[in-house]
């Protein structure tokens, strides 16, 4: 399959809509964070402008994710038990 290119060094493949850095690690926009997460959008944009959600903004506009940040995010929760 033909890759495309984007700025910034990301990826994207023309079938699917999905963005990719470095053909590895999937980015996510804001809407696909808030159903990962089940938290509103607008939790997620405080959480992103209190500095507690990791993110990028490289053009200073749009907002950009790492799912697999978002997910270690998510468990970085948990005790040492494995509950919450």
């Amino acid at each position: 399959m033909r890759q495309g290119k984007a700025r910034g060094g990301l990826t994207y493949a023309p079938s699917s809509p999905k963005l990719m850095i470095n053909n590895m690690e999937e980015i996510i926009t804001l809407k696909e964070v808030a159903q990962l997460t089940k938290l509103s959008t607008s939790t997620i944009y405080k959480l992103t402008r209190s500095g507690k959600l990791p993110h990028s903004k490289p053009n200073g506009k749009k907002l950009y994710y790492r799912r697999a940040d978002i997910m270690d995010w998510m468990m970085s929760g948990e005790n040492k038990e494995g509950k919450a």
